[in-house]
């Protein structure tokens, strides 16, 4: 489009996304849809001719309605998304109706460029079954790279100090726990590992955080440039 002269704009649900996005164009131009609706004035003078949405499987219906009525001048919208990621958390299924529909032009990319497409690679293989809806996607294959271990809280504990024990970069160590009650904990634990020997200070909750802890932003602040998911 740039090569064509044809003024765009790149815009996505997420900060985080928008985040990314920013990262890889290395433009300061994309945001997100919310902060283009609050700052329609700004950006209507633009007069963009083509949006691209990122994330589109996120797009509840009425955000792209609310923003078809604040940018009511004649473009083009290419959604890039996938039906088999996050649903909007509203109503409305937009992404996946529309695909259904097949009146818009759509392309299906196939190969996965974040992993490699091996017999041994557990991660794509169970991915795919649950994709597929297989009716045995349960019954996990297991390989080097996609392990089950039995265990609880204590469990898990013990395998994090046996990753930092054999050199592991903590950035590269990542938890999901299902359960908030077990976060404290775990946290605790982790900046203990990690972070034992750093200076540290208490808040006014009596949690205690030392240098080089990691966090993650919770709610975009604009001003920081720090986005939902850093």
């Amino acid at each position: 489009m740039e090569r064509n002269g044809i003024s765009y704009r790149i815009a996505s649900f997420t900060g985080k996304a928008v985040a990314r996005i920013r990262e890889i164009t290395e433009k300061k131009e994309p945001a997100t849809l919310h902060m283009m609706i609050a700052k329609s004035k700004i950006y209507k003078k633009d007069n963009f001719r083509h949006l691209i949405l990122d994330e589109a499987s996120m797009i509840t219906t009425e955000l792209l309605f609310e923003f078809r009525k604040r940018f009511d001048h004649k473009f083009k919208i290419t959604f890039v998304g996938d039906i088999n990621q996050l649903e909007p958390i509203g109503w409305g299924s937009l992404f996946y109706s529309l695909i259904q529909t097949q009146i818009i032009p759509t392309v299906v990319l196939k190969t996965v460029h974040r992993t490699k497409n091996s017999e041994d690679n557990g991660i794509l293989i169970n991915s795919r079954k649950i994709v597929e809806n297989n009716e045995n996607y349960f019954d996990y294959t297991i390989t080097p790279n996609f392990q089950i271990m039995q265990g609880d809280l204590k469990t898990v504990q013990s395998l994090v100090e046996i990753l930092v024990n054999k050199g592991f970069d903590p950035n590269k160590i990542g938890i999901i726990s299902p359960y908030n009650r077990d976060l404290g904990e775990l946290n605790q634990k982790c900046s203990h590992l990690f972070n034992g020997v750093n200076r540290s200070v208490v808040d006014d909750r009596g949690k205690k955080w030392r240098i080089g802890d990691r966090i993650v932003a919770t709610q975009n602040n604009y001003s920081f440039d720090i986005m939902n998911g850093d």
